[in-house]
């Protein structure tokens, strides 16, 4: 009893963090999202405000469906509730590969860093195996669905904060070059695109 008391603690914390965490990127989305571009340099369709908030409705929707579901196997089924984890851990990985990919396509394709921030992702990426590690010294081999998202999401977030050191070490070696009069033909041509621009264009 103690120790399924300590791992619904541990649960609970976890489905905590992970809310507060989901509820706070979304309102940074709404926030920060760009309502107006007055720039034309590109024939490319422009994400409207209104596509930012059908993408916060889809994910809440989302979410009271999956805590509909998941107290209702819960109540009427339990012993699909370890099956109901281990797709919901796949689900996650799957759409964490979502996020991370056309982020990676773009800053491969650039060549530069942009609005990335190098500091933040030397933070989190570790961070990421090490909460994973503390998931997986507590729950165990069958929590794998719990903790293996999060080495999922280090392992891509890694690969992008591998290319975001190369390319600021690069753009930092250019910059030396230019100031000696001697600008690098490999240097990134930074006025094609930034923070705003769109991961996927049509």
């Amino acid at each position: 009893m103690e120790l399924l008391l300590r791992h619904v603690s541990v649960l609970d914390c976890s489905c905590a963090l992970v809310l507060v965490l989901t509820v706070s990127s979304m309102l940074l989305f709404l926030v920060f999202f760009p309502r107006q571009d007055n720039r034309s340099d590109s024939g490319a369709a422009k994400p409207k405000y209104r596509d930012a908030l059908i993408v916060v409705a889809v994910s809440v929707t989302h979410i009271i469906l999956t805590f509909i579901a998941s107290v209702a196997l819960y109540a009427r089924a339990p012993s699909y509730l370890q099956l109901w984890a281990n797709i919901l851990g796949i689900m996650a990985a799957c759409l964490a590969s979502i996020q991370y990919i056309p982020q990676l396509y773009m800053t491969w394709k650039l060549q530069a860093v942009l609005s990335l921030s190098v500091p933040m992702m030397c933070i989190q990426t570790p961070g990421s195996f090490l909460f994973a590690a503390n998931l997986a010294v507590r729950l165990g081999i069958s929590g794998w669905s719990a903790w293996g998202v999060y080495i999922v999401t280090g392992c891509l977030q890694g690969c992008l904060l591998v290319m975001a050191l190369v390319f600021r070490a690069r753009e930092k070696r250019g910059e030396q070059l230019h100031g000696r009069g001697l600008a690098s033909e490999s240097e990134p041509d930074e006025s094609r695109a930034d923070e705003r621009t769109a991961l996927l264009r049509s």
